[in-house]
């Protein structure tokens, strides 16, 4: 009994003094000071086919910065592949404009001009046009793993298999005079699942045409419905999804706007972490801007759209 007691004490004595040292093993001081910045110039432009071109310039700065320091005295010149030069005008805020209208097919061009940086530069292709046809919907396409109903929505559209292809796409739910953009995905799709995104946590989906071995792509992608309580008649009401408006955006977008997405959502994903990974060293963002930072994108879009009328739904599966 004796020694059983002498164990219990020494063992206790053990965990007392790992409990101690736990805290202060772990203790580190964290700097708030941040190392000298060489200040960056950010260029960014998404260029849409039909939309006039507009670029923005800033600077990217330290981290501690309060600011976003905005360059409204650059010299912009905008090129075409197809319709000459200009300099582009700048309208404050870091912004500066064209009259011209982004045409699919043609070659963009910018060359930026700064006092104290090094000229800067960068170009982009705009797609052409990809129509795209909504052939379904579904109020019930499938319970999730929560028993929540699923919506789906069923498209096709054109590749051509002899040249490399990238695309987007967006879904807005247009109801009650509200428009909510949807997170879209298909769990069996290879065209998606060799993406490598989880699915629904991007508001847009964006891919390849790797994995297409047809000129005529059908998708089925589901996503989260809408619950409505609703009435059919006195006393006859329940949940049930209502009336409202599907619009689909299918985005041809160049390899460029492709590439920044996918690092985007690979930064946001390692930035905040789920608190079991641990932390997670950031992703740096892609630019294709030389000798500054920044990207120009560039898509053309298709739309279709689709009314859903009101329908009843089950409580439970």
């Amino acid at each position: 009994m004796i020694l059983s007691l002498k164990r219990f004490q020494t063992g206790y004595g053990i965990l007392f003094g790992i409990l101690i040292l736990i805290p202060t093993s772990c203790t580190k001081l964290i700097s708030d000071e941040f190392p000298e910045f060489e200040s960056v110039p950010a260029v960014n432009s998404i260029l849409v086919a039909g939309n006039p071109i507009t670029f923005h310039v800033s600077l990217a700065e330290k981290i501690d910065s309060t600011y976003l320091t905005l360059v409204n005295d650059a010299v912009l010149m905008l090129s075409g592949s197809g319709s000459g030069s200009e300099v582009m005008t700048p309208v404050g805020d870091g912004f500066y404009a064209s009259e011209r209208i982004a045409i699919p097919g043609e070659i963009y061009s910018c060359l930026i001009q700064l006092e104290g940086y090094d000229d800067l530069y960068a170009c982009d292709t705009v797609p052409e046009i990809t129509e795209v046809k909504i052939t379904g919907q579904t109020n019930r396409a499938r319970y999730d793993d929560e028993g929540i109903w699923m919506e789906g929505i069923e498209f096709e559209f054109k590749d051509n298999p002899s040249t490399k292809d990238f695309y987007e796409v967006v879904l807005y739910r247009k109801q009650h005079g509200y428009s909510d953009q949807m997170g879209l995905f298909d769990e069996n799709s290879e065209i998606l699942l060799n993406e490598g995104l989880e699915p629904y946590t991007t508001e847009t989906l964006v891919f390849s045409d790797h994995m297409m071995n047809d000129s005529l792509i059908t998708m089925n992608l589901d996503f989260q419905a809408d619950y409505d309580w609703v009435c059919w008649s006195p006393g006859n009401c329940g949940p049930g999804i209502g009336e409202h408006n599907l619009v689909l955006e299918l985005r041809h977008i160049s390899q460029e706007y492709y590439r920044f997405k996918k690092h985007f959502y690979l930064y946001e994903k390692n930035r905040y972490p789920y608190f079991v990974e641990g932390t997670a060293t950031a992703f740096s963002l892609y630019s294709n801007i030389e000798n500054g930072q920044g990207v120009i994108g560039s898509y053309a879009l298709s739309l279709d759209s689709i009314f859903v009328e009101l329908d009843s739904i089950p409580v439970y599966p």
